[in-house]
């Protein structure tokens, strides 16, 4: 592998230090385990010279780790190289009366899936070296950024993303503008969103919402909307009456079944739709068949549910008290299945689950600053890392593409939608 240089020659103690850096990869041809970046030099021949200091940072000029490595080795692998995340690196000698002046600064970027126990993550690399990315990692790009909090994230067909922003809008997200296409009513909070999988031929959206009643508690309601013109028009309410706690979440999907699919928190009083998945078609009746709208049991704190066009099925996230996150499966001929556990690890706070549909079908499960991505029910398992852009929040998967709402908590929290692609995609492209 030839080596390519990064950075100009720098005077130190009469000799000098030059940087390289090559992400992913060993110097000088040898192979290092993927997820790090390995840093060269050249040796200094000065017999004073006891050893080499590696700084290391995710700021320019700003270092907030060092490694001390022996006079005779000229390379460091830095192997904590979270994925997207770009490090700042510099190398001083050590003298036996100290450590010399630092050397010009190189910098390089995360990259690479990592597989076994190491960190897994998603390469995020710069413009110049995207086309680089090939099928083993993926390419994180900005669709929208500076938004108000997302509750929830659906994609078209021809790749336009609705979010529901704030609680109380719904914006479209295309060509990177965002465009408010309906505004909540005063007194209400919109929560999920659902299009129809025959959208674009009937323009049918579905949005949860709570209508207050006091403090604590509010009633639930699913509203049928129509994308007309530009605009979510034509309200109907399909659902309502449902008393939940005021801070409740109401996921709600749209299976190709043409059913609306819906999954309540605990309630009061023993309410026979406590903690269940419910299912209407799209005029808010009982389908065809079913004497209660009960489909099966879910959670006490349901977070977000999918469809899964070829089990015929929803996935369905949530934890019950004393329990953690757990991820179901739900049918309306089979109920609930067994909790599929090996999706989340222990610790996982699960925010959102999605489907990649297709001959290849994989379940998208946002926890913590990861995205899980899983075939189900084999080993086939990875996480990307979204940790350089935030904490995922919501996640949605359709025209070619994942698409994620991300959180980055400050003074005042901000919230972004990126786009998740197969390396191998974005370099066909």
């Amino acid at each position: 592998m030839s080596i390519r240089r990064i950075g100009k020659e720098e005077l130190t103690r009469r000799l000098r230090i030059v940087l390289f850096v090559l992400a992913g990869a060993g110097l000088f041809g040898g192979t290092a385990a993927a997820g790090t970046i390995t840093v060269g030099w050249d040796l200094m021949t000065d017999s004073n010279v006891v050893g080499y200091r590696v700084f290391v940072g995710t700021q320019s000029r700003t270092y907030t780790q060092s490694f001390d490595v022996p006079a005779d080795k000229d390379f460091f692998i830095f192997r904590n190289a979270f994925m997207g995340v770009r490090y700042f690196f510099a190398v001083s000698a050590r003298f036996d009366s100290g450590v010399g002046p630092r050397s010009i600064e190189v910098t390089a970027v995360g990259t690479r899936t990592v597989p076994g126990t190491l960190p897994d993550g998603a390469r995020v690399p710069d413009p110049a070296v995207s086309s680089e990315c090939g099928a083993e990692c993926f390419v994180v790009t900005d669709l929208a950024r500076g938004l108000g909090e997302i509750s929830s994230l659906v994609v078209a067909g021809d790749g336009s993303v609705f979010a529901v922003e704030s609680g109380r809008r719904v914006v479209v997200l295309h060509a990177g503008s965002a465009v408010t296409v309906f505004e909540a009513e005063p007194g209400t909070t919109l929560r999920d969103i659902a299009l129809d999988p025959q959208f674009a031929t009937t323009g049918r959206v579905f949005v949860s919402l709570l209508r207050a009643r006091d403090r604590s508690t509010a009633d639930l309601e699913v509203l049928r909307l129509r994308h007309l013109s530009g605009a979510l028009g034509e309200p109907s309410a399909i659902v309502t009456g449902l008393a939940v706690p005021a801070t409740a979440l109401a996921p709600v999907t749209i299976g190709d079944d043409a059913l609306v699919y819906l999954a309540l928190p605990s309630l009061l009083a023993r309410h026979p739709y406590s903690a269940a998945v419910l299912a209407f078609d799209q005029d808010g009746r009982l389908p065809a068949g079913q004497h209660t709208p009960v489909v099966a049991r879910g959670f006490d704190q349901p977070a977000d549910m999918a469809w899964d066009t070829l089990s015929r099925a929803v996935w369905l996230i949530g934890r019950t008290a004393g329990t953690e996150g757990q991820v179901l499966e739900v049918s309306r001929t089979a109920g609930a299945a067994a909790s599929t556990s090996n999706v989340l690890s222990a610790g996982d706070d699960a925010a959102a689950v999605a489907v990649v549909s297709g001959a290849a079908r994989r379940l998208l499960v946002a926890a913590g600053v990861d995205l899980i991505e899983e075939a189900p029910g084999t080993a086939d398992r990875v996480r990307i890392s979204l940790e350089a852009f935030g904490a995922p929040v919501a996640v949605t998967a359709g025209a070619g593409a994942r698409y994620v709402a991300v959180r980055h908590e400050g003074e005042t929290d901000t919230y972004r939608v990126v786009k998740v692609e197969d390396g191998s995609t974005r370099g066909a492209r």
